[in-house]
């Protein structure tokens, strides 16, 4: 039987490019000794890092693929300073709703009354 090391098993994440492996592994290994973790449960623990890792760069990169002129997210925008009309109607954009309805939104006003991070802040969400 062929003895497996730590360094052999760094190795095989390695070549299937599971970035969070090592950091993953280091945290949950010991904590999986100390409350008597199944395999099963370790490895769910290790894969589901992996997943959120993954999950985190496919979103930062569709950000940049966006060209967004700037990153604004919604949880920064001074909803007392929107106008009356876009305070009313934004927690129903939130939903994103429009999207699964597969409907366009026109967002218009003066300049200055949050339309650009309206909208960057939805298409970030």
């Amino acid at each position: 039987m062929e003895n497996y090391t730590i360094d052999k098993v760094m190795e095989l994440a390695n070549d299937l490019k599971f970035k969070s492996f090592e950091e993953s592994i280091t945290n949950n290994l010991e904590l999986s000794i100390k409350e008597g973790w199944t395999t099963e449960t370790l490895l769910y623990k290790i894969f589901s890092n992996e997943i959120i890792r993954k999950e985190k760069v496919h979103k930062k990169n569709l950000i940049t693929r966006a060209h967004f002129p700037q990153i604004k997210y919604l949880e920064n925008l001074k909803r007392e300073e929107l106008p009356e009309d876009m305070r009313i109607v934004l927690p129903q954009l939130e939903t994103l709703d429009f999207i699964k309805e597969k409907r366009n939104i026109v967002l218009t006003g003066n300049p200055g009354t949050g339309k650009t991070h309206i909208a960057t802040g939805l298409g970030i969400k």
